[in-house]
């Protein structure tokens, strides 16, 4: 989903011709923004849409945006005999009015990894990083076998306070299935302005199950408080 310069993704779901997601995007727009919509994998977009906000109501609203595919010509069009549509709930509200007096509206990018394969001499990993503050969360691209990826993508949250420290993982993805390689947490009680910061990442131990250690990777991301947060 991209609406003006913020984009979200959705999990990947595997070998599933209608896939379900259930899952819940907070982006700002006003009235007439155009909604751009593309169902994708990491290599090939199988789909492309597009909604018009307006008139959006406080009350979730149901509907169904037509995807276009792409045909043999390279024109997007939708092909004869085939009905392929993407639904999603729609819901206005006003994030200022719900945070005031004590709110964040935090703006985050994803900037780079390094040093995050497993083991000097094992295969390069595919990584992907899993963002959660409060009941947000958000997930960059693959960046597909490198132990030093770069991202520089850009994720909006928002919540109450106590502010919650920010969750990070960071994952490795197969095609198929996701493993955790490393993870790491920032309070962001003291957040006042733009800030970068480089994470040390955790990493599994290798002597026993569920126990983490430090390792040699770190996360780099740059957080920046955004007009209406309350720090």
């Amino acid at each position: 989903l991209r609406l003006r310069d913020v984009i979200e993704r959705t999990r990947a779901v595997p070998h599933h011709a209608s896939p379900a997601w259930g899952e819940t995007f907070k982006l700002p727009f006003a009235d007439q923004d155009k909604l751009l919509i593309e169902v994708r994998d990491e290599h090939f977009v199988y789909g492309r849409g597009n909604l018009v906000l307006t008139n959006l109501s406080r009350d979730p609203v149901e509907t169904r945006v037509p995807l276009f595919l792409k045909g043999p010509s390279g024109i997007w069009d939708k092909p004869n005999g085939r009905d392929s549509t993407l639904e999603l709930v729609l819901q206005c509200f006003s994030e200022q009015a719900e945070m005031e007096p004590d709110g964040l509206i935090l703006q985050v990018r994803v900037r780079r990894a390094s040093e995050i394969s497993p083991a000097p001499a094992a295969p390069p990993v595919s990584p992907y990083v899993v963002l959660a503050l409060g009941d947000h969360v958000h997930r960059t691209t693959v960046r597909p076998a490198t132990g030093d990826p770069e991202w520089e993508e850009d994720f909006l949250f928002s919540c109450t306070k106590p502010v919650p420290p920010l969750s990070c993982e960071v994952l490795h993805y197969d095609g198929e299935n996701s493993e955790l390689i490393g993870k790491c947490s920032l309070s962001l009680a003291a957040l006042e302005g733009p800030e970068e910061a480089a994470l040390p990442l955790l990493v599994p131990s290798p002597d026993a199950v569920g126990r983490w250690m430090p390792g040699p990777g770190r996360l780099t991301l740059l957080l920046t408080p955004l007009e209406g947060s309350d720090t």
